[in-house]
């Protein structure tokens, strides 16, 4: 059961609860896809997409969009926290380092991240990735980075939601960074690229 719901939930995105919403600072905020179910979703609708040639982009969004509120809300639906549950009482008694319970562990954890963020932040911040996209391709075309910073400035302030809705102690990108390098923070980073760059520099320019 652990395996299937590991599975399960890496295939869904986020979305959130009516609780999550009454915490978000923005009713219409919006969050991001993990990657996987980004790629995931991206193969599903890439034909229908294409197809309608590059005055699509506002079809391939709203696709998009709705498809990560869709696999969001199957991952923070009851039954999985009820699923979860009865894999914790089966698994009960087996190693802390046996695959089982190192799955558990991760699919709970983004079960319990994901149920912070209210479903608006999928759809939003999918939307604006997939708009912002169409648009970047053209600014990078023509060398014109002012076309897409309007919509460089939308994508950076759904993420600055995402990350209130996440949870932070230091910084907000602390919230953002956990969804790749859990317990990771900016501060840390900032102590390692420094020690690193001490280090290179030296050896670059010498």
């Amino acid at each position: 059961m652990a395996r299937a719901m590991a599975t399960s939930s890496r295939s869904a995105s986020w979305t959130a609860t009516p609780e999550a919403t009454q915490s978000s600072s923005r009713s219409d905020a919006a969050c991001s896809l993990p990657a996987a179910a980004r790629a995931r979703a991206s193969a599903i609708c890439g034909t229908a997409c294409g197809a309608t040639g590059p005055g699509g982009a506002a079809a391939r969004a709203e696709q998009l969009a709705t498809l990560g509120r869709l696999a969001h809300e199957a991952l923070i639906s009851d039954e999985i926290g009820e699923l979860l549950e009865g894999a914790s009482a089966e698994s009960t008694g087996s190693s802390g380092d046996s695959d089982e319970s190192c799955l558990l562990r991760v699919v709970r954890r983004d079960y319990e991240k994901a149920r912070k963020v209210p479903p608006a932040l999928v759809a939003e911040i999918a939307r604006a990735a997939s708009l912002g996209m169409e648009v970047w391709v053209q600014a990078r075309k023509e060398s014109n980075f002012a076309l897409f910073q309007p919509a460089f400035q939308r994508i950076l302030d759904l993420q600055r939601d995402l990350a209130q809705c996440l949870g932070f102690e230091e910084s907000p990108y602390d919230a953002l960074l956990d969804q790749y390098e859990p317990g990771m923070r900016k501060s840390e980073l900032v102590r390692i690229f420094s020690e690193l760059k001490a280090g290179l520099v030296p050896i670059l320019f010498t």
